[in-house]
């Protein structure tokens, strides 16, 4: 079930910066508040390593082509003209961008279940680590993909927020609704729409989830017996 079932992340180099390598994974069940083990082989981390080192050459290529591309389409001229005022029309990309999250939400749980299911149930020692190194990587200092961007605990989730709230996601609604061709209307609802599908995300990740990784951080303390 959606929202029951949260998935932790993947303790792999291939992930992000600053991780022990175990290749361990976790989903938390809500309501029965038990973890669900899985653990991917080295050989697999070595490929998420290669993919990720990969993936960071062709993001630097690919913006530029991305911003030649929509200045070449912009100066096409229009493909068809758009002019509609709906009520619809205004709240689609609001719509589409908060119910992409559940979508993207059922997809995580689905992959990563695909992983193999630990042989056996990590030390509370090796736990404690694990839910530690993510809290720092996913959400206390911001360091997924490999970059450390801030010193300041959750400075950097904070500002990344605030800019989505403040700047992108007014101005890629007001384009969306000001745009006057088809093409432009096209182009600026899916912008709002993945402006939109971030902002659930960043809440899910920053507050539910931060929480979260106290509660199960104090758990697996060796020195504690607690339950969450």
């Amino acid at each position: 079930m959606i929202f029951r079932h949260v998935v932790i992340g993947l303790d792999s180099p291939g992930v992000a910066k600053g991780l022990s390598g175990t290749g361990y994974g976790a989903i938390y069940d809500l309501k029965t508040k038990q973890i669900e083990w899985h653990q991917v082989s080295e050989e697999k981390m070595k490929q998420q390593v290669k993919m990720t080192n990969n993936l960071k050459k062709f993001q630097g290529v690919f913006r530029w082509y991305m911003l030649a591309g929509l200045i070449a389409l912009g100066g096409m001229g229009s493909l068809a003209s758009f002019d509609d005022t709906t009520f619809f029309h205004k709240i689609s990309p609001i719509i589409f961008g908060l119910l992409l999250y559940p979508v993207f939400e059922a997809w995580l749980l689905h992959h990563f279940r695909n992983y193999p299911l630990a042989s056996t149930i990590p030390p509370k020692d090796v736990q404690h680590r694990y839910f530690v190194e993510m809290e720092r990587v996913s959400v206390k200092y911001n360091t997924g993909g490999g970059r450390a961007n801030f010193k300041t605990p959750y400075l950097g989730s904070m500002i990344a927020f605030l800019g989505i709230i403040v700047f992108f996601l007014p101005i890629s609604y007001h384009f969306y609704l000001t745009a006057t061709s088809l093409k432009w209307v096209i182009i600026y609802f899916s912008c709002t729409v993945i402006v939109v599908f971030t902002v659930p995300c960043m809440l899910w990740n920053f507050i539910f989830k931060s929480f979260l990784y106290r509660k199960l951080i104090s758990r697996t303390n060796p020195s504690r017996n607690t339950e969450c």
